[in-house]
């Protein structure tokens, strides 16, 4: 009998002293997730201005409303992601490239305990992107083939132009691949040099497309083709003295047809 109480006795001890290690776990744990949950939304590391540089075209207010869309709320509902420690760089990096197609890199730093800066490059519009000839709804393009923004109305000549090949939506498409646009623009400096002055350039059909020049007349190209014989077969036509199709910087042809090699495909105004 005095065995048995005295084994229900130290059962009891052990079970308090249990609880007594449970409890201070679940009290270390709180203080340990507390802790941090609290410090997370100190206003002395919340960050409370952006500043934005680089900007011309998108407003630097927009960037900075944009940027307090992605620092609302929590992470797990417990820490705040305005704070300036754990505050989600990368995702406002990805927030604002998704927004912006303008950007063509961003950059995002803590300039103290309670601002962010943004540094932003946007793209430069080498030329103009249109879904026709008519010239009706165009957009900026940039020098790697890349559309990026609606343009407004420009006078002639203004921005040289591409039309169609893009049928999708076209702001963040490609009007060519890299590499077709590389060549591309290698066939339309070449007739540049040869005293030509281009404005346009169009597709036409699968690989075909017609380089629109000043005076209205076209030369038709394949980008199978290589550009340096494109050039040297254009050439040796214009030189041609027995043609006499190119004088004063003037066609007198209304195309120039380059697609079938040395054979030359002239069509008269």
């Amino acid at each position: 009998m005095v065995r048995t109480l005295r084994s229900l006795k130290q059962q009891k001890k052990q079970r308090r002293l249990l609880i007594a290690k449970i409890s201070l776990a679940v009290f270390g744990l709180a203080v340990l997730l507390g802790g941090p949950a609290l410090l997370s939304h100190a206003n002395y590391l919340k960050i409370s201005q952006i500043t934005v540089s680089g900007n011309v075209a998108v407003a630097s207010a927009t960037i900075q409303e944009e940027v307090q869309k992605t620092l609302s709320g929590t992470y797990a509902k417990v820490f705040s992601r305005a704070n300036v420690v754990i505050y989600p760089q990368s995702e406002i990096v990805a927030n604002l490239t998704s927004s912006f197609s303008r950007f063509e890199s961003i950059h995002v730093e803590r300039d103290s305990l309670q601002s962010l800066h943004v540094s932003v490059v946007e793209r430069k519009p080498s030329a103009l992107w249109c879904q026709t000839i008519e010239k009706n709804s165009c957009y900026f393009i940039d020098s790697t083939g890349l559309i990026f923004d609606t343009a407004g109305d420009f006078s002639e000549n203004v921005y040289f132009v591409y039309v169609g090949n893009v049928t999708n939506e076209p702001i963040n498409a490609h009007f060519l691949s890299p590499a077709n646009f590389l060549k591309a623009n290698a066939i339309i400096s070449g007739i540049k040099n040869l005293g030509l002055i281009t404005v346009q350039f169009t597709h036409i059909s699968d690989t075909s497309f017609e380089v629109g020049l000043k005076g209205g007349e076209h030369i038709i190209i394949s980008l199978t083709d290589d550009p340096s014989k494109i050039i040297s077969n254009l050439e040796s036509v214009l030189i041609d003295p027995n043609l006499s199709i190119f004088q004063n910087k003037e066609l007198s042809v209304s195309s120039i047809d380059v697609r079938y090699g040395n054979k030359i495909v002239l069509k008269k105004k």
